[in-house]
């Protein structure tokens, strides 16, 4: 089937907010836009309720397995890494050094 004009604008438009500048866009800008056209015309109608589950399932998904809390259950850090004893400090701080001076 013939592509018709008003898709050829929104691939335009779509490559222009990729980065491309005034008139002229990157290959990789043209690139990303036509990929972006054709999940839309092969994907067909999704539903909105299902694409904002998905979502917030990965972002969930993501947040856990790169969390702090994880690796630390995990035994997946090192004393070297500056980050997981600032972690582990604050996690300490706040499950049993505070809870203790409300007991007082």
């Amino acid at each position: 089937q013939p592509v018709t004009g008003e898709e050829v604008n929104h691939v335009r438009r779509t490559a222009l907010n990729f980065g491309g500048s005034g008139e002229h866009a990157s290959f990789e800008s043209v690139r990303q836009a036509v990929a972006v056209w054709y999940l839309h015309i092969e994907r067909g109608s999704t539903d909105q309720g299902a694409l904002l589950g998905k979502s917030t399932e990965n972002a969930h998904e993501h947040v856990v397995a790169r969390g702090r809390l994880r690796q630390l259950l995990a035994g997946d850090c090192s004393i070297s890494d500056w980050r997981a004893v600032v972690f582990a400090a604050v996690f300490l701080l706040y499950l049993i050094v505070l809870p203790c001076f409300e007991i007082a």
